[in-house]
């Protein structure tokens, strides 16, 4: 009989020792992606997930929540010029578990541009009919043109009112 109370004992020791886990960490998991515009990863960009914690892009664009705990959460980007529309500025993650990584990513595109006819020494470019679009950031610090895109496929550059092929 003395087995069997010593059994009993060891069970009921198992069992409290089990219910005593409460300390271990819980599961977790990572989100992470990318943010470009115009189909180039976008640096500077922040983002936050629902809980409070943020993160930046960096390295082309990249980003990444580690130690996120099971569950479900929106992460929200901001900080993007002002010029860039995204079709979405929220995303729904949900992390169900252990070692889970979730890829968001935010895809935006510029919806500015510098617009005209574009001529070398008054004739339209080759090929197309002079017309051209340029984005923003075909400027430099100065907002001379330095890049302009025309129908032609061909990229022109400004060089103080000088334009070359």
């Amino acid at each position: 009989m003395s087995g069997v109370k010593q059994m009993t004992g060891v069970l009921m020791l198992l069992g409290l020792l089990a219910a005593c886990d409460e300390g271990a960490p819980p599961p977790t998991g990572s989100i992470e992606g990318t943010v470009s515009i115009g189909g180039t990863g976008t640096d500077g960009v922040t983002l936050t997930l629902s809980d409070g914690k943020t993160a930046t892009t960096a390295g082309g664009g990249a980003y990444r929540f580690a130690g996120v705990e099971v569950g479900s959460y929106t992460v929200t980007i901001s900080g993007y010029p002002s010029d860039a529309k995204f079709d979405a500025t929220q995303a729904s993650a949900v992390i169900a578990t252990a070692n889970q990584v979730v890829r968001l990513n935010f895809t935006g595109s510029y919806t500015s541009s510098i617009q005209g006819d574009v001529a070398i020494e008054g004739m339209p470019l080759p090929g197309g009919d002079g017309d051209a679009v340029g984005r923003h950031d075909d400027a430099d610090e100065c907002g001379r043109v330095v890049g302009i895109h025309g129908s032609a496929g061909r990229v022109v550059h400004s060089d103080d009112q000088r334009i070359s092929v």
